[in-house]
């Protein structure tokens, strides 16, 4: 277009007009259909989509285009972009990054030839892989055992088929039976050591929506069998029961029934974090002592590329000092863009195996091997791998796809017998587009109520339990008896397949993670959020007047935040935080005391009980920077919180915050403003008659005047902070001080 108006302003240069035009291009979901009435009507999409579209158009300056940052990762290298500044756009909360798009590379490689060459630099098909994880474990666990903890890295693209290998390849593969103890991530919450918490929920056999005397009944017995040590020797039996016996209720913690939690909660966040990983260390290091459980231990941990840092932090702690009973691997199953540690060697201590998507003749072969007697002609071969990709996953949804369309029907060679052959009859087949488009196709040749019950059950996540679902259901007008008879429709049409069930429940899982996708992002924003909504106080009515465990408020404040509850996102933002914060991971307490703060303007609560809670987590918010070393972005919210705590007449919190900000500019080493923040705090605080906060500025006073050469001087204040504080913990840090200087 802008190629063509350069002919067309040539032209109309001799009648002295010039035109120009912009472009703005954006990728996503849209709302298509004809819009109208009277019978005059339009075909028009709507939507955030093309609302962004205009704005970028909008914005951009003549006769240039302007794109988002959805188009240039899904337009790849073929063009020449230039990078902008971020644009502030109308119904955005944050600015969006754009690019202007120069042309055409000179040196360009067409879509086409760019996806041949990536398939052609690695074409190694699974029987390849599986011979080299082989080896490596064969190297691994040698006559003499591993020398040291390795990690295994499984790394490829979602459906590439990473979990099933894994399951493949310890159940029947060339490396020895043992202990599996497997944990996964969650995509919608960095909570704090979710993934090790997975791996004790599944040994202990804990479910989704158990209540908090069903956990605690279930660790009970789990912990009762972890004590047994059945293969250790009496001395080393007695050193680890005394270990689990001191840290078992820092776990019973992580697990929502401790014995004691205001104990664990007084400690300080780094000694928490310290405790807490000597925690799983013992408890691990238990398991690998359990009986009759094969020759060795895998830690099978998925989905790392939603890894909370804590998590991160506590594999290669363990990969340093776990010392367990059995020769141990820990097995990581992770996507491209997850980064691996620093501490990951490999040929030391981390063997990465990358999975490629499947050759032609392997794509072929996996088709036939699904269906019995199939031979695939070469034309549909071909269609096949080119829509798939080479992706297992994709591979299915095309086969089922194929099926539906009657293009493979079964045939009795014998009575009784059928076989799959190529149907003659409809072999020139034409497929959509995109691989989502086949399973949409799917999803919408499903009946009306079972179709409804598969877009609800999106909302739940890719596992879902079914009294969970039906309430759910229910709650959204649906009948709740037909529910059973609905997922064994979805099932019947590999929507869905039954994992079994626990106690009271059964489970269900979407049959791959593309149909949950597909499904989630059919539904209208509008319905996504009613359905939220719903599902949150599903949840809530589980537990009906008992408390609901801890690990559950990620899960609530995602659904009511989602499902713009704000009231009760606002409660179960700030006790995720809360959890976050006091478990030292400060970059996921960042992050929710930050989704809290922004769902707090939406919030219906009394406008002092809404001035109150923002105050309090903005504090807590600043003090988490503080300890992450973010200090600019600390100083900006306790300054907010000065005004605040100001304007409401908090002195105490005022007193708080002048204290925190002299820390952060005698850190920054501006010893000047440090005393004065320090001295104002101090006066506030002898005012109100605060000890406890006048001794910590007087010693902070004496860390000023000690760091400027004032030795005398700064002992002196340390001694009358000495003699003002307040609990035995205060004064045993300050004696402390004093010690160490003297």
């Amino acid at each position: 277009m802008l190629g063509k108006m350069e002919h067309v302003n040539a032209i109309m240069k001799g009648k002295g007009i010039t035109l120009g035009c912009r472009i703005g291009i954006n990728s996503g979901l849209v709302v298509a259909g004809e819009l109208g009435d009277r019978g005059e009507k339009d075909f028009t999409v709507m939507g955030d989509t093309v609302n962004t579209a205009s704005r970028l158009e909008s914005a951009a300056e003549v006769n240039t285009l302007m794109i988002s940052t959805n188009t240039r990762e899904q337009a790849g290298d073929i063009f020449d972009y230039e990078k902008l500044e971020p644009i502030s756009v109308k119904g955005k909360s944050k600015p969006l990054q754009v690019y202007r798009v120069r042309g055409v590379l000179k040196e360009r490689v067409e879509r086409w030839e760019r996806d041949t060459l990536a398939k052609s630099k690695a074409y190694v098909g699974r029987e390849s892989e599986w011979d080299a994880l082989g080896a490596f474990m064969e190297d691994y666990f040698c006559e003499d055992g591993p020398e040291r903890i390795k990690v295994a890295g499984l790394r490829a693209d979602g459906g590439m088929g990473k979990s099933r290998m894994t399951h493949e390849f310890l159940s029947r593969g060339p490396c020895p039976r043992g202990l599996i103890l497997k944990g996964k991530t969650i995509s919608y919450a960095d909570a704090p050591y979710w993934v090790f918490i997975s791996v004790f929920k599944n040994l202990m056999g804990a479910s989704e929506g158990d209540s908090v005397e069903t956990v605690r009944r279930k660790w009970s017995a789990a912990y009762e069998r972890l004590r047994s040590l059945p293969l250790l020797d009496e001395e080393k039996r007695q050193k680890i029961l005394a270990g689990l016996e001191q840290h078992e209720d820092y776990l019973a913690y992580l697990l929502g029934v401790p014995h004691d939690p205001e104990t664990i909660k007084k400690k300080k966040p780094d000694e928490l974090k310290e405790l807490i990983f000597t925690t799983f260390r013992l408890f691990i290091e238990a398991a690998s002592a359990l009986e009759g459980e094969g020759e060795v231990m895998y830690l099978v941990l998925d989905d790392l590329h939603w890894i909370d840092e804590l998590s991160r932090e506590l594999i290669d702690y363990l990969l340093g000092n776990l010392q367990p009973v059995r020769p141990t691997l820990f097995v990581a199953m992770y996507r491209p863009d997850f980064k691996p540690s620093e501490n990951w060697v490999e040929g030391e201590n981390f063997y990465q195996l990358i999975i490629d998507p499947l050759s032609h003749q392997e794509s072929a072969g996996m088709v036939q091997g699904m269906l019995r007697g199939l031979i695939l002609g070469e034309r549909l071969a071909k269609l096949i791998y080119e829509k798939s990709g080479g992706n297992p996953f994709y591979l299915e949804e095309i086969t089922f796809s194929l099926i539906d369309r009657e293009v493979l029907i079964q045939e009795e060679v014998q009575e009784g017998n059928p076989v799959w052959v190529v149907n003659p009859e409809q072999e020139d087949v034409e497929l959509p587009d995109s691989i989502h488009g086949m399973v949409q196709t799917r999803i919408d040749k499903l009946g009306e109520q079972a179709r409804k019950l598969l877009l609800e059950a999106s909302v739940l996540g890719v596992e879902f339990g079914t009294s969970l679902l039906a309430d759910v259901h229910e709650r959204a007008g649906g009948e709740r008896a037909q529910v059973e008879e609905l997922l064994e429709q979805l099932a019947a049409a590999r929507m869905v397949i039954s994992t079994g069930g626990g106690e009271s429940d059964g489970f269900y899982v979407f049959a791959n993670m593309l149909i949950s996708e597909v499904c989630y992002n059919t539904l209208l924003n509008y319905n996504k959020k009613i359905l939220h909504g719903l599902l949150g106080e599903c949840i809530e009515d589980i537990y009906g007047d008992g408390e609901v465990p801890r690990d559950e408020h990620y899960r609530l404040a995602h659904h009511f935040e989602k499902g713009e509850k704000a009231d009760k996102a606002v409660f179960y933002l700030e006790s995720a935080a809360d959890q976050c914060a006091r478990q030292f991971s400060s970059r996921a307490a960042v992050e929710l005391y930050g989704r809290l703060l922004e769902m707090l303007e939406q919030a219906e609560m009394a406008e002092n009980e809404k001035k109150d809670c923002r105050l309090r987590n903005i504090f807590k918010l600043a003090q988490v920077e503080y300890l992450a070393g973010m200090l600019d972005e600390a100083f900006g919210h306790f300054s907010q919180c000065g005004k605040l705590a100001g304007q409401a007449g908090d002195f105490s919190m005022l007193c708080n915050v002048l204290t925190s900000a002299g820390e952060i500019e005698r850190i920054r080493e501006n010893a000047d403003k440090a005393m004065k923040f320090f001295r104002k705090s101090l006066e506030l605080a002898e005012k109100l008659k605060l000890d406890e906060q006048a001794a910590d500025n007087l010693v902070n006073i004496g860390i000023v005047m000690e760091e400027g050469g004032d030795y005398q001087g700064a002992m002196e204040y340390f001694q009358q902070a000495l003699a003002r504080a307040v609990t035995d913990e205060q004064r045993q840090n300050i004696s402390h001080y004093i010690f160490q200087r003297a």
